[in-house]
């Protein structure tokens, strides 16, 4: 699991990437998704497609997320990229709760490795599948 990290910090660096290069886009879309239901229900969707294709590749390319279960990994994927967004969300638009960006990336990787492990031996999120 000590190495698990590592694998979060593209996504993450990516993720920020995004919410930095999108603010403006990014306010709206959160404020047009509090509107309209079928659009918040087709975002959810393309969440959901989103963690089933990374949990997917992780799988096939890792011991450790192959022994999981499928459905509990997707779970929690789905658990992390909302933690990841409203962390970034937060970080963008109202504080820096970081100095640097890089210790941003750092601490959310971390807390993403931490994340999985506790969903996979808890299983105390809401079954969204």
């Amino acid at each position: 699991m000590s190495n698990i990290p590592s694998v979060f910090r593209g996504f993450v660096s990516n993720v920020l990437k995004n919410h930095k290069e999108n603010k403006g886009y990014n306010l709206a879309f959160r404020s047009a998704i509090l509107s309209d239901k079928d659009l918040a229900q087709a975002h959810k969707e393309r969440i959901i497609k989103i963690s089933t294709g990374i949990v997917e590749e992780l799988q096939e390319s890792s011991a450790f997320f192959k022994s999981r279960e499928k459905k509990r990994l997707i779970n929690s994927f789905v658990f992390i990229y909302n933690i990841i967004n409203a962390i970034v969300y937060h970080h963008i638009v109202f504080m820096d709760l970081f100095q640097k960006d890089e210790d941003l990336i750092d601490y959310i990787s971390n807390l993403l490795a931490f994340t999985i492990e506790y969903l996979q031996k808890n299983s105390n999120i809401e079954n969204i599948l």
